[in-house]
This record gives structure tokens, C-alpha cells and sequence, in this order.
């Protein structure tokens, strides 16, 4: 790794600290061919650099983790609910009047084994109506025999032999229809989450399915989980999951033959989720591998040693004259009004250029700052970037060459332009 970790300044020579994360997650882009292809992708691809340009939260099948995923939609009609929506809810129906039979014959026996459990519980001393509901929970099962030694599996089906009879029979009648009520809240969660991150990366429909194709093509996305339906007749079995398919086939209705709709949810490859789940965005780890696949020194989340009030460096890197370059980096939520966006770049602007004046305190050459942003600056944003930079707060950046840069701008950071030949 070409990794700069020391700066002069005023005559004296400084070490840099690194957390070391970024740093290391560069040489394992960079050492594996697959996520290098994907990284590249990103820079190239104006459409999927928007993609996985957004913050992590954005794009991500969790709340509390990243987890990049990609719904795909085509629908062969106008409604791509209609005829799920009419499935789950005859399925709901049918599951609903199969489990009150099941109940209704099962009562007698249901009712004199809770009775039991009930009074096992006050002989052993517990007193139900002061438990809380956890505590209860807790001694219900344990009088199950749910939490004695042996196989919880086993024990719930001791319990549930008695009542053999009552559910066997419509089981499966059961079970299909709780499977046919959760095709509409899946594709329901699926068109949202769609529209949301198409809003949030400003891209068309046309645009989006195209940079998934891609994505698919080239082995960065493959099918998770599917849903295919046919939208021309309503009273037959109308739609089907399908599960580990290395790619969707092309599908024909099977009572209508005309082509079904289909919905999709994509997960990326281990070499694009090393590149795309970061929580950081994918902004340091593309700057820092071109900077390590151009052979420039550079470093990241760094601290300059000794100095107790420095603050952290996202990107440093040096040219080949001896100045410096530093760079923030900032993913942001996209889908946000105007005035949180002007709010977001001035605590940007007031962070670089606190790192900025700890490195001119010491004495380094500090030539160019640049905050790289998920945002698209356009035209509007120019004057308050301007205003910005001439707060008083802002004069270190005022001694430097700066500019901003926004998704797919990073061949316009000092130093990456390819010179002609």
C-alpha cells in the first residue's frame, strides 16, 4: 500500500495516526480482482454510481444494519397488486375459516389443558395475577415443558398430538393460504422501497431496471426472492414465488399463456457488498483505491501525532510536488427538503476546515480542499456554496484551492486528471 505517514512542516517532520478501516478495506478492494471490477463500475456507470452513491440507510433491506438490496418490477399490465391483493385476500379468508373449525372442535380439550396449566402454576407457589407479562410467559412455557432438557421441537409436538385430529386435515389449506397472504405485503414492501430509492438516487424508471440489468449482467446482483403473477383472469391460482434462481427465466401463465409480471428482489455478490455496505458510503474507498492504483501516497481517518486538539482527516493524500490534498467525505439522506441540505454542507464546510487549519498550524502545504458529497449540486446550490466559503470560520479553505464534488466527480479531485498524450 502506498500509504503517506509522515508530513513536514515548518522543517519538522510529523507522524500520522490512522484508525486504519478505511485503509484496510481499500487493499481488500484493491486485492480482489471482482470488487476492483465493481468499484470501476460505479465510477463509470452514471446511473449506478447514483445508486450506490445514496447513505447506507437508503439502500439498505435493514434499519439496523447495511444490507444493500434492489427490488426490479415488470409488469405486463396497469396493476401489479390487483390480482395479489385479491389472492391474499381470499386467502385470508379461507386461512381464517379453516383456523376457526380447527377451534371450534379443538375448544373442549383446548379449554380443560389450559385449565390444567393454570392450576400447575398456583400449586408451585407463582401467583398469576401479579406476574407481568414476561414473567408470565416465562412459567406458561416452562409448565409446557417448552424449557426442560430434551427437544423444544418434540415437546411442542407432544403437546400438540391431542389435537392431531383437529389440524391435520385442513393443514395444508392452512399453510397455503398464510403463503398466498404474504405475496401482496411482500410486493407492496417491494414497490415501495422501490420508488423510494429511485426518488432518493433522482433516477427514472427506465434508468433504474436498466443499471439492475446491468448489475445482474456483469454477476455484481443475483435473485433472492421472487414473485411472478398473471393479471388476465381472476378465479385460478394467479401467482407464485420462485427462490434461487441464478437468473429470472422468462415465464408464461400456465392456464392463459401470456407472459406473467414479475417482481424481484436482488442481493449483490460478496465482492460489490465489500465495496457497497460500507457505513461511511462508498466515497473513501473509491477515492483511496484510484489514489493506491495511481501509486500516490495517501491516508485515511488520520490524526497528526501529538497534536491533542487535532481532528480527524478523512482523505490525505500528497502530489507529486510536495502539497497536500484534503478531502471530506459526507453521505447524506437525499430525499431531504433544501434548507437541510444548505444545513448539511455548512457543518461540512465548518469540518474540513478545521482540518485544514491543523495541518497549516504545523506548517504543511496544504494546497487544495475538496468536500466529496452524495449531493447533486446544481446551479441553485452555487451561490450558497459561495456564501459559505466566505464565512469568517471558513478562511483556512479561502487558502486553499477548493471545490466540491458530487457523485461520479471524483476524476475531477487535483491530481486524477489523465494527462493527453
Amino acid at each position: 500500500m502506498h500509504l503517506l505517514e509522515k508530513i513536514r512542516g515548518r522543517g519538522k517532520e510529523y507522524s500520522l495516526v490512522s484508525r486504519g478501516r478505511v485503509v484496510r478495506i481499500v487493499a481488500k478492494i484493491k486485492n480482489r480482482s471482482e470488487s476492483r471490477s465493481f468499484a470501476n463500475l460505479i465510477l463509470t456507470n452514471p446511473g449506478i454510481c447514483s445508486l450506490f452513491s445514496l447513505q447506507w440507510t437508503q439502500i439498505s433491506l435493514l434499519e439496523e444494519a447495511s444490507l444493500p438490496g434492489l427490488f426490479s418490477i415488470a409488469v405486463e399490465g396497469d396493476d401489479p397488486q390487483t390480482v395479489l391483493g385479491r389472492e391474499a385476500k381470499k386467502g385470508a379468508e379461507h386461512g381464517t375459516f379453516a383456523i376457526e373449525k380447527i377451534l371450534e372442535g379443538a375448544k373442549p380439550r383446548l379449554t380443560t389443558q389450559l385449565e390444567s396449566f393454570v392450576k400447575k402454576l398456583e400449586s408451585s407457589g407463582v401467583k398469576i395475577e401479579a406476574l407481568d407479562q414476561e414473567t408470565f410467559v416465562f412459567h406458561f412455557l416452562r409448565a409446557l415443558g417448552l424449557l426442560s432438557a430434551g427437544s423444544p421441537l418434540r415437546a411442542m409436538i407432544s403437546l400438540l398430538k391431542p389435537y392431531e385430529d383437529h389440524i391435520a386435515d385442513d393443514l395444508s389449506e392452512v399453510a397455503l393460504s398464510f403463503l398466498n397472504a404474504t405475496k401482496s405485503g411482500f410486493l407492496t414492501y417491494a414497490v415501495a422501497r422501490r420508488a423510494t430509492v429511485m426518488k432518493a438516487c433522482g433516477l427514472d424508471e427506465e434508468t433504474y431496471e436498466r443499471c439492475i440489468a446491468a448489475l445482474v449482467e456483469d454477476g455484481y446482483a443475483r435473485p433472492l426472492l421472487s414473485i411472478a403473477w398473471c393479471e388476465r383472469h381472476k378465479e385460478l391460482p394467479t401467482s407464485t414465488y420462485l427462490v434461487g434462481q441464478r437468473a429470472l427465466p422468462r415465464m408464461k401463465c400456465d392456464v392463459c399463456n401470456h407472459g406473467l409480471s414479475h417482481g424481484c428482489l436482488y442481493v449483490l455478490s460478496s465482492a460489490a457488498m465489500t465495496v457497497a455496505r460500507q457505513y461511511e458510503g462508498v466515497m473513501p474507498y473509491l477515492i483511496g483505491l484510484n489514489l493506491e492504483q495511481r501509486e500516490v501516497a495517501w491516508n485515511a481517518e488520520i490524526f497528526i501525532q501529538g497534536q491533542n486538539e487535532d481532528v480527524e482527516k478523512d482523505i490525505l493524500y500528497q502530489l507529486p510536488d510536495g502539497n497536500l490534498v484534503v478531502v471530506e467525505c459526507k453521505a447524506f439522506a437525499t430525499d431531504v427538503p433544501a434548507r437541510t441540505i444548505k444545513s448539511n454542507l455548512a457543518s461540512s464546510f465548518d469540518q474540513l476546515s478545521k482540518q485544514v487549519a491543523s495541518l497549516q498550524r504545523v506548517g504543511a502545504k496544504v494546497k487544495h480542499s475538496v468536500l466529496a458529497t452524495n449531493y447533486t449540486l446544481d446551479a441553485s446550490f452555487e451561490q450558497h456554496v459561495k456564501s459559505l466559503l466566505e464565512k469568517p470560520s471558513n478562511a483556512p479553505l479561502r487558502k486553499t484551492q477548493f471545490k466540491v464534488v458530487g457523485p461520479g466527480g471524483i476524476g475531477l479531485l487535483p491530481g486524477f486528471k489523465t494527462e493527453k498524450t
